[in-house]
């Protein structure tokens, strides 16, 4: 058996949940738009974006594969300001969910982590095999059938306090005199 290996590796493995996505039959560059799209994001507010994507509300920014494409709205960005070449990879979202939630699996059953904190800390799309078929006797053309490899690591994060702003003024609060002392 073949063993598949992570191009990253986390810091803490006892806070971290991995899926792998072998052979996906999606397009290579949608995978690879959709994984920068939600890279960094917690998992509810990842899921809650690509299911916006397949229900067409919001739209994935291609910001790398953008020839000949159309501008998207500005209400249609990934915050609201966001207007652009962009798409909606449907099929290709609906195999990250999977994914998604394969990984949320692992990290439910196996690891014991919570859930509402985690954030996906790695995910990244690689080019699978390509599978060449010959067209009907008589043409000289080819058929090409590309699949994709899907990587994604989920970590815990640790709750952060929230700070009040009047805390946060108080501690950065400079006057003028303290600015023209400091620079004499």
């Amino acid at each position: 058996m073949v063993e598949w290996k992570y191009s990253y590796v986390p810091k803490d493995l006892s806070k971290a949940a991995r899926a792998y996505g072998i052979n996906v039959p999606i397009s290579y560059k949608h995978a690879v738009l959709i994984a920068k799209a939600i890279r960094g994001k917690k998992l509810e507010d990842a899921y809650k974006y690509l299911d916006d994507v397949i229900a067409q509300k919001k739209f994935i920014p291609f910001v790398k594969f953008n020839k000949s494409r159309g501008h998207k709205p500005r209400n249609a960005g990934i915050d609201g300001s966001i207007a652009g070449p962009g798409g909606y990879p449907i099929k290709a979202c609906g195999e990250f969910l999977k994914v998604l939630k394969s990984a949320e699996k692992n990290a439910e059953k196996n690891i014991n982590l919570d859930i509402k904190n985690l954030k996906i800390s790695h995910i990244s799309a690689l080019k699978g095999r390509t599978i060449i078929k010959l067209k009907p006797k008589g043409r000289r053309a080819i058929w090409k059938k590309t699949y994709v490899h899907i990587q994604v690591v989920l970590e815990e994060e640790e709750p952060t306090k929230k700070i009040n702003k009047s805390e946060k003024s108080e501690n950065t609060k400079i006057t003028n005199t303290q600015t023209i002392q400091s620079n004499v």
